[in-house]
């Protein structure tokens, strides 16, 4: 099973639930593109990662970074996440309620502090 991208565990997870992209899309509030983008790699990280986490029933530490088993129970995935989760006063939801512009520019925020931290 070459399962080594996340947009792989996406298509993957997805056919194993038996879902069309279309219906993924409409149980996630996501266009069908979207999910489309996803799958293709066109788009490599997703700021719907727990919505299409939870809609998959997978893990979404394995859904995004191949990490653990596939599919935990819902307490065990949240609990699984939330370990994995390194900021305190900040949550993936309000994350998730971003624009992707304002994501990008989190990202790129971030990415230059750790390489100035990093020397």
């Amino acid at each position: 099973m070459g399962v080594k991208t996340f947009a792989q565990r996406l298509s993957y997870a997805r056919s194993k639930q038996g879902y069309t992209q279309d219906k993924l899309a409409n149980l996630c509030g996501v266009s069908q593109s979207t999910i489309a983008s996803y799958e293709s790699g066109t788009h490599l990280h997703t700021r719907h990662l727990l919505t299409l986490a939870k809609c998959l029933k997978v893990n979404p530490l394995w859904l995004d970074k191949g990490i653990g088993h596939m599919s935990l129970t819902l307490q065990e995935t949240d609990k699984n996440y939330s370990t994995f989760w390194p900021f305190a006063r900040v949550s993936p939801d309000e994350l998730n309620q971003l624009s992707e512009q304002d994501l990008a520019l989190i990202e790129n925020l971030l990415y230059a502090l750790i390489q100035r931290l990093r020397g």
